[in-house]
């Protein structure tokens, strides 16, 4: 599979489709924005960070910046929703556990109903951006109460974890512990208390560990030269990003990207 670099859209960017796939391999591909595929038909596998989940009507997936993702089609119908996170309600978002897991569920019965009509609405009037949000947000709303009560997960929307997803939709950016905290609204020292408490690392250890991750995964999946991929992931300085890629892995991008295609992801 080769790889894929979308575009990054601007803030609130909002985008709603349906799209029929082939019976054939899509691209394995990173995007900047967050997105959600609904499968309204049709079979296959959908590959999210080397794992396969397999795909049938009803199947939905909500995917942030940091997944790499592609789907091995058999003809399935899917509905796509690409959006900023600038867009949503960061409450809503912040639920999800994005650093550790790609939101993936079967939806039946009045779910199922429910999401289906939400997704015919967006795609017919997603041109009318504040009905479109709020469509957005209430989809969002319910994958979320489907999504606690499947995990049995709390209902969490605390300042940290809106904070991370700022962190996670903006890791690849110039960004600061001061933008983070002004986000979730505490200053940065308390904010850099309550990261390490409830996260165990710091500001700079939870961005360098998404940033990390995302050049693991384009040295793997992608052709892009390593400067080209120090630059994807969030690093300004290509010596620094080779300097620190060594110290972290003990080999150099370029030795990782050539033991990794003899075997498998390190």
């Amino acid at each position: 599979m080769r790889f894929l670099k979308r575009t990054y859209f601007d803030n609130d960017f909002l985008d709603c489709c349906v799209k029929k796939l082939p019976t054939a391999n899509d691209s394995i591909h990173f995007h900047d924005f967050f997105e959600i595929e609904y499968v309204s038909s049709g079979s296959g596998t959908y590959l999210v960070d080397g794992k396969e989940h397999e795909i049938t009507p009803g199947k939905i997936c909500l995917v942030s910046p940091v997944t790499a993702h592609a789907f091995l089609s058999n003809d399935a119908e899917l509905t796509t929703i690409s959006f900023s996170d600038t867009l949503c309600d960061g409450t809503l978002l912040s639920q999800f556990d994005f650093a550790n897991s790609s939101v993936w569920m079967t939806l039946n019965g009045e779910d199922k109903d429910f999401v289906e009509a939400n997704l015919k609405e967006l795609v017919t009037h997603k041109k009318d951006t504040t009905y479109a949000t709020l469509l957005l947000n209430t989809l969002i709303a319910k994958i979320g109460k489907a999504y606690t009560q499947e995990s049995c997960s709390s209902n969490d929307f605390s300042p940290i974890k809106q904070a991370m997803l700022y962190i996670t939709a903006n890791f690849k950016r110039n960004i600061s512990r001061e933008d983070a905290a002004s986000h979730a609204g505490l200053t940065p020292s308390y904010f850099s208390a309550l990261l390490k408490e409830e996260v165990g690392m710091s500001f700079q250890e939870y961005l360098d560990s998404l940033r990390f991750n995302h050049a693991q995964l384009l040295l793997y999946h992608s052709d892009r030269t390593v400067q080209q991929i120090g630059f994807d992931s969030g690093f300004s300085n290509y010596e620094n990003f080779i300097r620190r890629f060594t110290a972290r892995y003990g080999m150099s991008p370029k030795k990782y990207r050539e033991a990794s295609k003899e075997h498998t992801p390190l």
